[in-house]
């Protein structure tokens, strides 16, 4: 069982520590603007001090930052905290239980995904991007919708 075990151990997990290590110098060497994006598997081996090459950083947050700089995820923290302040009013001021839960989910969703890219590359895989978007634009639609923070006797039917 141990050596089948060891067929599904991802070796890349193993070397994270170090890419991660090396993904930190070249960020602290390209400050304000990054690298560029999409450039990560081009620039690593440049920084690479005899570990494995890496395409991505298992860490979606760190990639980022490497290759938009400071610049950029100072833009994306700001669209995130307007996404958390819309997602929070919405659900404070939503009144109808079953859009409220719907709510919950969506944003519990987009919370999990991006949990789950700190240590892995899920964003840069399109289907896992394409979920996260859509559970964000549904939490989003859902949180300013003025319909729902009606009850059902709000409505004259």
């Amino acid at each position: 069982v141990g050596e089948a075990a060891n067929l599904y151990i991802n070796p890349a997990n193993e070397a994270q520590p170090g890419i991660w290590e090396t993904s930190g110098r070249i960020a602290s060497d390209y400050k304000l603007t990054g690298t560029g994006a999409g450039t990560y598997a081009s620039i690593y081996p440049h920084y690479n001090t005899g570990g494995p090459q890496a395409y991505f950083a298992y860490c979606d947050p760190l990639q980022f930052r490497v290759e938009n700089g400071i610049i950029g995820v100072l833009l994306a923290g700001a669209a995130f905290v307007v996404y958390l302040v819309t997602a929070i009013i919405g659900l404070v001021k939503m009144r109808d239980k079953f859009m409220r839960r719907i709510l919950i989910g969506t944003f519990v969703g987009t919370l999990a995904v991006l949990t789950h890219s700190l240590i892995d590359f899920d964003l840069y895989v399109p289907a896992t991007a394409f979920v996260l978007v859509v559970l964000a634009a549904v939490t989003v639609v859902l949180a300013r919708d003025r319909t729902s923070r009606r009850t059902e006797e709000d409505f004259v039917f």
